[in-house]
């Protein structure tokens, strides 16, 4: 018997065929009829390399498959019309010769239809296919980068464009990321102890006069990651807010604070990798840093040489008013004569966890020599005074308040150098600790 699809030649009985499956009409089974067998002297077992499914019917014979009969102009195939079952061979059908040869001594035969084009047409649409899978698996390992880099904005100007925006916001006193960024600079600089007590427009001077930039965007090699750099430029906060006050001459020259923002790709979308961290980054750019503020608490203690307004001085003023005005003179005059060449000079803040360190050099005339050249003056003083023309107790300590301003004003100035140590508690805030605080007074006779 042979296959009603591929004509190969299939041993009697079977369900499929053995060269391409298709399933075998038994019969008997009342859903086709069998299809004449060839007798056995036209049926030699050629080689599988003769072996041929085409169909030469004789004249006035039965088409092939899918064909118009021999010789007629048109007709309806067989299998698609009323009287026949479509797929199957059929009845009375002349079989396919099995050589070539056969094929060969009918020139005229019509051949069967062919397979060959309707494979190169499943060839095309595979490729298409393999095409489309092998695009949707670029898509699902690129992902959003990939779309964007291809069809739309690159990583890097989407990148850009939102570093941009979130430091606009920051920049911005009304919006809520500005006026959080206000609240915690009132906050570090309360902590101070030459606090201004600022209303919120200086603040907002502060920032509307800082300004920032979004500078180059790198993206990592496999499009998961980026980083951003920005620059921050602005007035020293602690200055800018006392000159606002009026409390200083100048707001101090602009600095720029460098810093940079880290990206992360999350299924479409790039987002800020640590929001927390992001927000320090800022904060730190704008907000004064921890040397700042420790040289700002030592600038504090000494004050200004010009102004004399130090609170080592208010110290001094407190303890001694009510002693020079004994001696009938005044604090102020005392002072005078005492801060003639008055500085300092304050180096860097080494900040080390916890604990900072920081070098200050005092130039003042040495409270001890000016304590001990006093009495040596007043003794000598005592044995060449005339008791009598000491008239009363106030004219004796006139006279010495006298001679103490003027062996203050003899007295040379001289370098003290000492190493202040700063200690951060739990709220952020620096405090000089005791010992520094005593080291420092001792320098001026505190």
């Amino acid at each position: 018997m042979f296959c009603t699809k591929c004509g190969a030649v299939v041993p009697e009985g079977s369900a499929f065929c053995t060269a391409c499956g298709n399933p075998m009409a038994q019969a008997g089974t009342g859903s086709s009829t069998p299809a004449p067998s060839v007798p056995p002297a036209q049926q030699p077992t050629p080689p599988p390399s003769q072996m041929t499914g085409g169909f030469t019917p004789a004249s006035g014979g039965t088409a092939p498959y899918g064909q118009a009969p021999y010789g007629q102009g048109g007709g309806q195939p067989y299998g698609q019309g009323d009287n026949g079952t479509y797929g199957q061979t059929p009845p009375n059908a002349y079989q396919a010769p099995r050589y070539a040869s056969e094929q060969q001594s009918s020139p005229q035969a019509p051949q069967p239809p062919q397979q060959a084009p309707r494979k190169r047409h499943a060839g095309k649409i595979a490729a298409i296919a393999l095409g489309v899978v092998a695009l949707l698996a670029v898509l699902g390992v690129g992902g959003f980068f990939a779309y964007q880099t291809v069809f739309g904005e690159k990583p890097e100007e989407i990148i850009a464009a939102h570093a941009n925006e979130l430091m606009a916001a920051y920049a911005d006193p009304a919006s809520g990321e500005g006026s959080a960024l206000i609240d915690e600079a009132d906050s570090i600089l309360a902590a101070l102890g030459n606090y201004p007590h600022p209303g919120s427009d200086a603040y907002e001077a502060w920032l509307d006069d800082s300004s920032y930039e979004v500078g180059g965007v790198t993206v990592s090699e496999d499009g998961t990651t980026a980083t951003v750099d920005v620059t921050v430029t602005h007035r020293p906060l602690i200055d800018s807010v006392e000159e606002h006050e009026g409390v200083r001459d100048s707001a101090g020259d602009e600095q720029e604070r460098e810093f940079v923002l880290s990206y992360r790709r999350s299924g479409d979308e790039w987002r800020l990798d640590d929001e927390a961290e992001a927000k320090a980054a800022v904060y730190a750019a704008y907000l004064p840093t921890d040397e700042e503020l420790i040289i700002s608490d030592v600038y504090w203690y000494l004050g200004d040489p010009d102004e004399i307004d130090g609170q080592i001085i208010a110290a001094l003023q407190e303890s001694g008013d009510q002693s020079f005005e004994a001696l009938g003179i005044t604090m102020d005059e005392f002072l005078d004569a005492y801060l003639e060449g008055f500085g300092y000079e304050v180096g860097d803040a080494n900040v080390d966890g916890d604990v900072a360190t920081v070098r200050v050099t005092v130039t003042v005339k040495p409270y001890d020599d000016i304590v001990l050249e006093f009495q040596n003056q007043f003794q000598l003083m005592m044995q060449n005074v005339d008791p009598a023309t000491i008239t009363s107790e106030e004219e004796l300590y006139e006279a010495s308040g006298q001679l103490l301003l003027q062996v203050v004003e003899g007295i040379p100035t001289q370098n003290y150098t000492v190493e202040l140590v700063f200690v951060q508690d739990g709220d952020g805030v620096w405090w000089m600790d005791e010992a520094s605080h005593y080291a420092l007074m001792g320098i001026f006779g505190g």
